[in-house]
């Protein structure tokens, strides 16, 4: 349409008069009129509303969706909401060394080398039916709709990844996370799987939660935590780390060690959280080593 030609259909528009008509409308009626519309009056919309019979006035917001509020007319019900936010698990791995390892192998081997690595964790995450988010230059980031599938995933990638002349440590973390444009994944949770990842070891998979708030006791001894073992102060992070352990020292490790079995991987691996103290101080930390209950 030309510039003449709309400004004649304005024209057009605006000398129509169907004041008349409108209490002859019979059928079900919504009058819609965007908030911030500046061409039509307000008084124009509401005037329809009120002179057709039974006829439905909703304004929009500026920011919401003319589909929706028809839907919900014509159905009687309101579209779901989609929501940006998922809980799942973060799985962060990064190569140990990796500077030293370009260094040795020259830019040209060393790209070589990382696509291998990156290929290789794609397979085994989707194997795991996880993510693969993003490569991250000397790591990867991946989404799991679980802890465990996270863990297994971990531990296959860094079995493999020696087949390279690799070390890869890595680190999860289970949380909200905002779902980003070109299917990336921000959040605190994804913030929190960075750190832990940071603070795993080589060929370690490390990963936290969070304990629940203790129950305590009123009166003299209220200071006293309930049941023999300690309960760890409110939104402590306990530490959770792969072990592997003989057939026979499962059961030693998961009972009467100090520790907590969280997922046993297989029949050689156990996972374990670390109990914290009275005071919300994992063990090994401000102790001796005597005060220290570890399996070997």
């Amino acid at each position: 349409m030309t510039p003449d030609a709309a400004a004649a259909s304005l024209v057009m528009v605006g000398e129509l008069d169907v004041r008349d008509a409108l209490a002859s409308v019979q059928c079900p009626t919504l009058v819609l009129r965007r908030a911030n519309d500046a061409f039509v009056d307000e008084r124009h919309s509401r005037y329809a509303a009120n002179h057709i019979p039974n006829a439905q006035y909703v304004e929009i917001p500026p920011d919401g969706k003319t589909a929706d509020e028809i839907e919900q007319f014509v159905t009687g019900a309101r579209p779901p909401v989609v929501s940006d936010r998922v809980l799942a698990t973060v799985l962060f791995t990064d190569i140990v060394g990796s500077t030293e390892h370009a260094a040795q192998l020259g830019d040209g081997a060393w790209r070589e080398l990382l696509e291998r690595h990156d290929s290789l964790v794609r397979e085994e995450v989707q194997r795991h039916r996880g993510r693969f988010v993003k490569s991250l230059g000397d790591g990867a980031l991946a989404v799991f709709d679980g802890p465990s599938r996270a863990i297994s995933s971990a531990t296959a990638i860094r079995d493999r990844v020696r087949e390279l002349g690799l070390e890869i440590r890595a680190g999860l973390h289970t949380g909200e996370c905002e779902l980003l444009a070109d299917n990336d994944v921000g959040g605190i949770a994804v913030h929190i799987g960075a750190r832990v990842s940071s603070l795993a070891g080589p060929g370690e998979v490390l990963g936290q939660r969070h304990r629940p708030r203790p129950h305590r006791r009123l009166g003299p001894d209220a200071d006293r935590p309930r049941g023999a073992r300690p309960q760890g102060r409110p939104g402590a992070v306990a530490d959770l780390r792969r072990r592997d352990v003989g057939r026979e020292r499962i059961g030693a490790a998961a009972e009467g060690q100090g520790f907590e079995p969280w997922v046993r991987h297989d029949r050689t691996t156990v996972f374990e959280t670390a109990p914290f103290n009275h005071s919300g101080t994992p063990p090994g930390r401000g102790q001796s080593s005597a005060g220290r209950r570890r399996t070997s």
